[in-house]
């Protein structure tokens, strides 16, 4: 099949019996156009980057020059007071784990039904 269209197994393209003159290359306006492109992506990136970097930067002086930022880093940051409160966290992911799995079956029944 492949040997009655198109062209015979085995053979490349620079096989063909008619020219385009010569290998392919970009012309000039290909080359401009990917240059700008490249420029372009090359902008945003250090644009994203700044602009990531101060918006943390930005959230990072507030909330450490915050009035309450001492008591939450003595609270919140402290491995004893985390050891203390793991059974009440691990017990509402549980839970929510737990409703999620049976609002899927109640919707899956639900659809099934309609």
């Amino acid at each position: 099949m492949s040997e009655e269209l198109g062209r015979a197994a085995g053979t490349s393209p620079a096989d063909a019996p008619y020219s385009f003159g010569g290998p392919w290359s970009p012309s000039d306006v290909e080359l401009g156009r990917r240059a700008a492109r490249k420029a372009r992506l090359r902008k945003n990136a250090i644009v994203a980057t700044l602009s990531t970097l101060l918006v943390l930067g930005t959230l990072a002086i507030i909330i450490v020059t915050s009035p309450g930022w001492k008591s939450l880093s003595q609270t919140f940051f402290a491995w004893a007071y985390g050891l203390e409160v793991l059974p009440k966290i691990i017990l509402g992911f549980t839970t929510n784990i737990i409703l999620t799995v049976v609002q899927l079956f109640y919707k899956a029944s639900y659809l099934s039904e309609n």
